[in-house]
């Protein structure tokens, strides 16, 4: 390679290079994906919501400040909701669970246990971000050749 080509080359990798660095700084300034928010609280919830209504109501400031607490109170009421649900989800779960290893073999409720577990970690992942080591759905395994296929399950 002559020098003017190697020149040539150098000087477009260079500005490849800039222009990556830069558009990395500008992107890590102005974008803020959801899992750098932070968690989601009532009170992020509220002011969210009061950043739009100020904006789309044109509310005054002595609307915000009556506004404020009911919007503050029902996200309060909302997350708590979120949480019992969740709690009666989990109930649901266990109920399905115990119900479901009294018509399994010993065999089958020990891979059932193992099934659990995968699943608990996957959650314990997804709800602390860290989603980044999953395995695409195409890499899963095959089912075993006599696994009831869904148009065979039993009723």
């Amino acid at each position: 390679m002559n020098k003017g080509k190697l020149k040539v080359v150098l000087y477009l990798s260079a500005i490849f290079l800039v222009g990556g660095v830069v558009g990395g700084f500008i992107s890590n300034k102005f974008v803020k994906p959801p899992f750098r928010r932070g968690p989601v609280t009532a009170e992020r919830m509220t002011d969210r919501q009061m950043r739009g209504m100020v904006r789309e109501l044109k509310l005054t400031p002595e609307q915000v400040e009556k506004i404020r607490p009911i919007i503050k109170d029902i996200s309060n009421k909302i997350k708590e909701a979120r949480r019992e649900s969740f709690l009666e989800f989990i109930k649901l779960h266990e109920e399905r669970d115990e119900r479901m290893s009294a018509e399994l073999t010993p065999e089958q409720r020990i891979k059932m246990k193992q099934m659990e577990e995968r699943q608990r970690r996957r959650v314990k992942r997804y709800i602390s971000g860290e989603r980044r080591h999953q395995r695409p759905r195409g890499d899963l395994p095959p089912p075993p050749e006599d696994a009831p296929r869904p148009e065979k399950l039993p009723e």
